[in-house]
């Protein structure tokens, strides 16, 4: 082998190495960053219950009190000092925790713990019972968004890795071969659009368990589709044809309705290449905003998995159209938090109509 490419295998294999290196540490600092997050949310979740009971023990019964502080994705356990469950409160989607055996402790605890292969976050913290008893109070806690992130943030590296990789190819092979040089850039832009993508749904993702920012207020839904369709328009260069006949006016937070309109706008970009049709009107009086495209459509049997996370349909798995399978389930909780419906209706090789009810 020749010095010359001893020297370019040399040095890519330290940039490989670099990059590496370098990514790893990135994901174990933010890692454990997300870690402590969550043990010191869950334990001051715990504490203000703690508080809360104490207060309330003589005026309230203490376990209708906790009712109202269960996780949506956990639960709320009192033991008694034998280690017997007082009183036991979980979640619909974490029912399975019932079966969880319960160990007391005399002091404060948090720690992450695993139970039946996942993960949980677990604060237990000592309280007077309304029998006068101590007793501990825990609370568990699913890890699965703080994963869930964590997941993206992997795939965001590695798109890093790839777009460092890319660069470095050009640099060095831009005069023995012009042609890689269009393919490169190609590449580094596809997968620049998609790390922008992974990283603005890791930052939603981020705010999941934050109370939302919502501001409810009367607004004028027909200029706020219009003003977003056009800046839609002239970002991507894709036609919106826009349909109404009366101004149509609603109450909803405007921010979290233009995430919306963009999602499912994005998704008729990514999907279609013919217009984009939004019509907005009523519905029997209830205002509506439908968004139809012309594109691949949706299979029947996926219809009903397509809001859940990192779930995407089988002929969306390309590198050029698939995204994270975030982007809908995102849709789906921004809708709940500001009171909207989601119709969702697909003919497989003919388009995607989408309803939004507010």
């Amino acid at each position: 082998m020749k010095l010359r490419n001893k020297i370019n295998l040399y040095t890519a294999f330290l940039f490989i190495l670099l990059i590496l290196l370098m990514n790893t540490s990135i994901y174990m600092v933010f890692s454990n960053m997300m870690i402590d997050n969550e043990l010191e949310q869950i334990k001051a979740e715990t504490e203000k219950m703690a508080i809360d009971v104490s207060k309330g023990i003589k005026q309230v019964n203490p376990k209708d009190l906790l009712l109202a502080y269960v996780p949506v994705d956990g639960m709320i356990q009192v033991l008694s000092a034998d280690g017997n469950p007082v009183t036991t409160i979980t979640s619909n989607s974490e029912t399975a925790l019932n079966k969880k055996n319960g160990e007391y402790d005399t002091g404060e605890k948090s720690e992450i713990i695993t139970y039946e292969n996942k993960q949980y976050a677990f604060s237990s913290i000592p309280i007077i019972w309304s029998d006068g008893n101590i007793v501990n109070l825990q609370v568990t806690k699913s890890m699965d968004t703080t994963n869930e992130i964590l997941s993206v943030l992997k795939i965001v590296l590695v798109v890093v890795t790839i777009i460092e990789s890319y660069a470095d190819l050009v640099k060095r092979r831009r005069k023995q071969r012009p042609e890689v040089i269009d393919e490169s850039i190609e590449a580094i832009h596809s997968e620049a659009v998609r790390m922008r993508d992974m990283i603005e749904q890791l930052l939603l993702l981020a705010k999941h368990d934050e109370k939302w920012n919502i501001e409810m207020k009367e607004i004028n839904i027909t200029e706020l589709v219009k003003e977003s369709s056009i800046i839609f328009q002239n970002a991507y260069g894709r036609t919106i044809e826009l349909e109404f006949n009366d101004m149509v006016y609603a109450t909803t937070d405007a921010q979290k309705l233009k995430q919306l309109l963009f999602i499912f706008l994005d998704n008729a970009k990514k999907y279609s290449d013919e217009k984009i049709s939004i019509y907005i009107g009523k519905n029997e009086g209830q205002p509506c905003i439908r968004i139809t495209d012309r594109g691949i459509g949706i299979p029947r049997s996926d219809l009903t998995k397509v809001f859940d996370r990192f779930y995407r349909v089988d002929k969306a798995r390309t590198r050029k159209k698939g995204g994270s399978g975030l982007g809908l389930s995102m849709a789906k909780e921004i809708a709940e938090a500001i009171g909207i419906e989601i119709q969702l209706e697909s003919v497989e090789g003919a388009g995607t109509t989408v309803t939004l009810f507010l």
